[in-house]
């Protein structure tokens, strides 16, 4: 296992070829989530299911650049949406969306560690 990136948790051989057209899909969706509204509104939808108006007042943002936000990264599959009554509420789809958002917050927390020092 010389070609491996060994991790506490993971171990990603490198030797396996992802098809080209795989990865472009994946990009894909990672630019979805590339964007600091879009990464606050996952953080946040990661605490439970939301609507619309709950994801805007607490991200500061109008309902419209919320609702075009969530459509984006629910047309990615990442998010799903569940209609009842009249509210719409949003959850995250995506499971391995939650290992990203955990990468991004262990960096995070290295970086307020850092400034400590």
């Amino acid at each position: 296992m010389e070609n491996s990136i060994k991790n506490e948790e993971i171990l990603l051989d490198i030797d396996d070829d992802i098809p080209f057209d795989y990865l472009c899909g994946t990009a894909e969706c990672l630019k979805a989530i590339a964007h600091p509204t879009r990464l606050q509104i996952i953080l946040f939808i990661m605490k439970g299911e939301f609507t619309v108006d709950e994801i805007s007042k607490h991200c500061d943002l109008s309902q419209a650049q919320t609702s075009g936000h969530l459509r984006l990264m629910e047309g990615k599959g990442l998010l799903s949406r569940e209609r009842r009554g009249r509210a719409v509420f949003y959850s995250v789809l995506e499971p391995h969306l939650i290992d990203v958002m955990e990468c991004i917050n262990g960096r995070y927390f290295e970086f307020k560690e850092n400034l400590k020092r």
